[in-house]
């Protein structure tokens, strides 16, 4: 491609380079094809059970929370098929060539849109709750693996690209003008810039219901929405065998310290 009066080019040497040039420029891309169709029919099913698990719990406590009946939060810890679904290789390694090598899993969360029923995302939002400012370079990511296909009929993600761009929310004109639906495979991986508006589309479909796993994924200045390392040793009661990256990302090296002897005791291993 020919141009004039450029002295800056963007250089694609990583084999993500696309993706993310997209990212940077659109505040979303997706990755095809990263699990298979057995994968997402046996994470499905145990989003399900860690679900009714969940629910069991809470109604034993009398417990409703409907605004979040159709999450699953933090369900790593009590599978630990979404731990392994969390340590993917190829979204870990999208993420620290975004973000750079220190980084933390802030939440995992079970998404299912269920047949006309009201979702709480379907409301416009940034993962990062309100926040209006902009950043030279993405601070977080959060990557949904769908786990079915999403079409527009069964409330496929919407976005609004650019958007993690400029502080203020947009106008509706623009909103009706712009906002675009990702319609995606099974097995597929949409990444978004933490600070791009997007929405859960409505599922008007009769019976089908849409499931995702969605993470967000940022610099370890941020905090985690739940202690993860604290819910998997209360939930799972198990010694994970976890190499010092995994480690590190799951949120274990970035827990604030109970004392200052234990700070300085972290720093001289």
């Amino acid at each position: 491609m020919t141009n004039y009066g450029v002295d800056k080019t963007t250089n694609l040497v990583s084999p993500f380079a696309l993706e993310i040039e997209e990212i940077k420029r659109n505040g979303y891309t997706v990755l095809k094809d990263v699990l298979n169709r057995g994968d997402c029919a046996r994470l499905s099913e145990n989003l399900d059970d860690v679900k009714l698990k969940i629910d069991h719990k809470l109604a034993q406590k009398g417990i409703c929370f409907d605004k979040d009946a159709n999450n699953v939060r933090c369900p790593l810890a009590y599978d630990e098929s979404f731990i392994q679904l969390a340590l993917n290789d190829t979204v870990v390694s999208f993420c620290r060539e975004v973000l750079g090598k220190n980084i933390v899993l802030l939440m995992q969360n079970g998404v299912i849109n269920a047949p006309d029923t009201p979702q709480f995302q379907s409301n416009w939002h940034r993962d990062l709750n309100y926040q209006h400012f902009t950043s030279s370079i993405p601070l977080a990511l959060n990557f949904l693996f769908c786990l079915d296909d999403f079409t527009r009929s069964n409330g496929a993600t919407r976005v609004l690209p650019g958007t993690h761009l400029i502080e203020e929310f947009p106008s509706e004109k623009f909103i009706d003008k712009y906002a675009i639906d990702i319609e995606c495979k099974a097995g597929d991986v949409i990444i978004l810039d933490a600070m791009l508006f997007h929405a859960s589309g409505k599922n008007s479909t009769h019976n089908q219901k849409r499931r995702g796993i969605n993470h967000v994924v940022g610099k370890p200045f941020f905090a985690q929405q739940l202690d993860i390392p604290t819910m998997i040793q209360n939930h799972l009661h198990s010694e994970l065998d976890l190499d010092p990256g995994a480690f590190d990302y799951l949120g274990y090296r970035w827990r604030p310290s109970p004392s200052y002897e234990n700070w300085v005791e972290a720093r001289l291993k």
